[in-house]
């Protein structure tokens, strides 16, 4: 529930930003849209690599290897700095491309805010390592306090940057620093009795990066796919694309839960591998299941009641409620698939399956969703409708072979390997010197 509410509390504060800017003009909010998505996109590299650390953390902790814990915390404030720079570096390349995709008229407020945003990429990251740490080692709640937090810091300072001092985009984006600021600040205090050491924590860094590497390109292949997904809805047509934007919003918001869940599950796993209790996890798996599976079915309930009412509340246009209200409904069904999906990748990532999950998710984005997406919503005229069945398509295939490896990688020796691996005993290492 602390990880729920930390991820709402991030999804309110962009939500915040979008709505003050709103106000101020249709360019800003337009500069504010297309550069908080590139920059989250260029993020998503870097954030798929430092969200393994709760997982290492979690296993060490189990197994009661504090200072090992303390490690790889180390190795985060190692990388997080280093991705932070290289990923401005990479934006700082790619900005004047990101100008031309933008609206007439928005093109250098598009490309100051994205470049003012992904400038907080060190801030950021370090926020990722420090939240991870906390996940790992059981405590949740000082990473939703010092959510809280920032988000608050984050609305006054938005109110006295936008409409005091008039700062427009850029005052939007200086905000964004003084909130990672503080919450950097506030994590730190909590991580106060954390030791380490730098020879350590440099030799796990590379470890980590190593076995990051696919996590952090299939998030970043992900997002990349979603984009190009909304890009090939706005070909059909503006209120397509309004109605899509109104449908993701709401589904954004009801698959942070289940993405909650599966997080945990992740952690719960890692930490019975750490203390050999090999049995919990197919538990652990089962049990996130019925509840990822439970909460995806209230939500489905609820849009298929309130549904065009909510629509009705984030846009004005009649035809965008009426288009958005149907397409709530089917985001409900596809929330109801990807639900499972979520939480099997989760449990994946906590038994330390990486490589071909990553391979195989990266697979059914870009051979499923936007080729099913091209033919229905382009070629068809299907519009948004189409766009979300081939995304829905591609969340049923994931959350049926995802599940079938997880249940076959509790069924055979994987996790007895990887728990040796993790956890090698003084017998094998006797055996290893005498064999040498």
């Amino acid at each position: 529930m602390p990880i729920a509410a930390s991820m709402l509390s991030f999804a309110a504060m962009t939500l915040v930003d979008t709505l003050l800017v709103g106000h101020i003009g249709a360019a800003d909010l337009a500069a504010v849209g297309l550069g908080g998505t590139a920059a989250l996109a260029l993020l998503g590299f870097s954030t798929g690599i430092l969200r393994l650390l709760k997982l290492h953390v979690a296993r060490e902790m189990a197994a009661g290897r504090a200072r090992e814990a303390g490690d790889v915390i180390g190795a985060g404030l190692v990388l997080a700095p280093l991705l932070g720079l290289l990923t401005f570096a990479v934006g700082h390349l790619l900005s004047p491309l990101l100008g031309l995709l933008a609206t007439e008229g928005a093109q250098g407020k598009t490309t100051a805010y994205f470049l003012v945003r992904l400038a907080t990429a060190p801030l950021v990251l370090t926020n990722v390592v420090l939240r991870e740490a906390r996940h790992g080692a059981r405590d949740s709640n000082a990473a939703l306090r010092a959510a809280l937090v920032a988000n608050g810091v984050n609305l006054v300072v938005d109110l006295v940057f936008l409409y005091g001092l008039r700062l427009g985009v850029l005052g939007a984006g200086a905000a964004t620093w003084v909130a990672a600021l503080t919450e950097v600040v506030c994590l730190a205090r909590a991580q106060r009795s954390v030791h380490f050491d730098w020879s350590g924590a440099f030799r796990r860094a590379w470890r980590i990066l190593g076995e990051g590497l696919p996590s952090g390109a299939q998030n970043f292949l992900e997002l990349g796919a979603a984009a190009l997904l909304g890009i090939l809805i706005a070909r059909t047509g503006p209120l397509e694309v309004a109605s899509h934007q109104v449908a993701a919003q709401l589904a954004q918001l009801s698959l942070i839960p289940s993405q909650a869940i599966a997080e945990a599950g992740a952690v719960l796993a890692a930490r019975a591998l750490g203390a050999g209790q090999r049995g919990r996890v197919r538990l652990v798996g089962r049990s996130a299941l019925v509840l990822a599976a439970s909460w995806a079915a209230f939500c489905l309930l609820l849009f298929v009641l309130l549904g065009p009412a909510l629509a009705r509340q984030m846009s004005s246009d009649g035809w965008v409620q009426s288009i958005a209200g149907k397409l709530v409904v089917l985001a409900a069904v596809v929330h109801l698939f990807n639900a499972p999906n979520q939480v099997a990748r989760g449990m994946l990532r906590g038994v330390g399956d990486l490589r071909a999950p990553a391979l195989m998710s990266v697979g059914l984005a870009w051979s499923v969703t936007l080729p099913v997406a091209w033919l229905l919503a382009v070629e068809r005229w299907m519009g948004a409708m189409g766009g979300w069945i081939g995304l829905g398509l591609e969340v049923l295939l994931g959350a049926t072979l995802f599940w079938m490896r997880f249940e076959a990688d509790c069924a055979d020796g994987r996790l007895r390997n990887a728990l040796a691996q993790l956890l090698p005993s003084r017998r094998r290492r006797h055996r290893q010197l005498v064999r040498a």
